[in-house]
């Protein structure tokens, strides 16, 4: 043999290593307690983690959906407060605006009334 395959091992197969047991395998098999009991035993262990599981990802899809509405609802909130405030600085414009113009209207009516002219 090379040392290419001494390394890698005797160069069987692991089809051809015939399957070993546990002293306690052999010790079951040879009782028979590895039967229904303990079938049933796996399949209830199953079942329970299954449920359990489907319980969980009810339980999650929940959270996320309540999570989201939650995040919705104070989108929708902060949106309206952001247009209320939009539309308090635009009333406040028109209002400086028009405050503005008053003021321009009330300052050209003193300067005509100190020049003499009363025509607007």
């Amino acid at each position: 043999m090379s040392s290419r395959l001494k390394m890698r091992g005797d160069g069987k197969s692991n089809i051809e290593v015939p399957f070993q047991e546990t002293a306690a395998q052999r010790e079951q098999n040879i009782n028979g307690t590895t039967t229904k009991e303990e079938i049933q035993k796996l399949i209830n262990s199953l079942n329970k983690s299954l449920q359990a599981n489907r319980r969980k990802n009810y339980i999650d899809k929940r959270r996320y959906k309540q999570y989201k509405a939650n995040i919705e609802k104070e989108y929708e909130i902060r949106r309206m407060e952001s247009n209320e405030f939009l539309k308090g600085i635009k009333d406040i414009a028109k209002k400086s605006r028009k405050n503005g113009e008053d003021f321009k209207q009330q300052k050209i009516l003193e300067f005509n009334s100190m020049m003499g002219n009363d025509n607007k």
